[in-house]
């Protein structure tokens, strides 16, 4: 892992180029901000998995541990962007205008999930919830990707 966190920096950065630190943890190097980053990455990767495996199962009864294995993955998510640019930056990036509607959709749905599943004990309706989370955080996600919101808007309007 440490030899894969090289490669990768070295792919960002040039040698001896200053990178800028506006991570949520300053006193980490660029390495250890990536570990942290793939450690998050693949640790919610691994719930989502996992809850996507219990879903059968969960089908013929109450969802509730895919509902809550899904969206403490994606909550590890977020946390994990953190190690790269910051919360304070990455709640920048959600308030962008083409982002700000996709953001609230997405951390409503996790804040939903968690309660019909913690206090309403519905898991049905926690799975729409679930459903909300994917479908905001794709867009979300294509958001950042150049001319690709426009082309899908297009291909919805279809």
């Amino acid at each position: 892992m440490i030899e894969e966190t090289r490669v990768l920096t070295k792919l960002i950065i040039k040698e001896g180029e200053r990178v800028p630190n506006e991570s949520s943890f300053p006193s980490l190097s660029l390495k250890e901000r990536l570990i942290g980053f793939f450690i998050c990455f693949i640790v919610s990767f691994f719930l989502c998995w996992v809850s996507l495996r219990t879903l059968k199962s969960d089908v013929e009864g109450i969802p509730y541990r895919f509902v809550y294995s899904y969206t403490i993955g994606c909550i590890l998510q977020f946390i994990g962007t953190s190690f790269l640019c910051g919360i304070i930056k990455q709640c920048l990036n959600l308030t962008e205008p083409k982002r700000l509607f996709t953001a609230i959709v997405h951390s409503s749905a996790i804040i939903f999930a968690f309660l019909s599943i913690l206090y309403l004990r519905n898991g049905i309706l926690g799975f729409f919830f679930v459903l909300a989370q994917v479908s905001a955080y794709t867009w979300y996600v294509v958001t950042y990707i150049p001319y690709i919101p426009e082309v899908a808007q297009r291909v919805i309007k279809v």
